[in-house]
């Protein structure tokens, strides 16, 4: 019996007498995920503060607007058609 004390080690984790700790990898993703978030908010944080963006600078052109406009038509009308025909047998 060599492993009967590595498998008694891991036997009140089993019937939860003992709660396990967090594990590093854990930390490390939260850890990530906060600074993640704070990089992306400073980054965007200098097109907040530009006195000079207003409202009527930050509009797309009619003519850009007309094509994308267009294109998510398409693509939503190409997705519509698919979804309706079901899969072919």
């Amino acid at each position: 019996m060599v492993f009967s004390h590595s498998v008694d080690k891991y036997e009140n984790f089993s019937k939860r007498e003992v709660l396990g700790i967090p594990r590093l990898a854990v930390i490390a993703i939260i850890i990530q995920y906060l600074i993640g978030s704070y990089v992306y908010r400073t980054a965007h944080l200098p097109y907040i503060i530009y006195p000079n963006v207003t409202i009527l600078s930050g509009f797309t052109d009619p003519t850009s607007f007309r094509a994308v406009f267009a294109t998510y038509f398409v693509g939503f009308a190409w997705c519509q058609v698919s979804i309706i025909s079901g899969p072919s047998s």
